[in-house]
């Protein structure tokens, strides 16, 4: 009976080895011009929503909530999100 060569030992590990190997030699992600402007983009916006959510969050509530108080803390949570985000694409890569 002949074996199948995919249980022979050392087989797999060499595949694992060699996918190891491929992917370590990767280059690592290129600081490149469409990069830096979808980074710059993403924060005018987010900018922009945060200043435009917390002056209606102070217009709505006739003053109760602070303007400065409303911004700090979504500027808080979109850090928060940020850093989140960033985290979980770095581990799929």
């Amino acid at each position: 009976m002949r074996k199948d060569p995919s249980f022979e030992e050392g087989w797999i590990v060499d595949i694992a080895f060699e996918f190891g190997r491929a992917e370590g030699t990767k280059e690592k992600a290129k600081v490149t011009k469409g990069r830096v402007l979808r980074v710059v983009a993403r924060l005018l916006i987010t900018i922009s929503v945060i200043l435009l959510a917390a002056w209606f969050v102070s217009n709505m509530t006739a003053g109760s909530v602070d303007f400065w108080r409303a911004v700090i803390v979504l500027l808080v949570l979109a850090a928060a999100e940020w850093y989140l985000r960033a985290s979980q694409t770095r581990g799929r890569d």
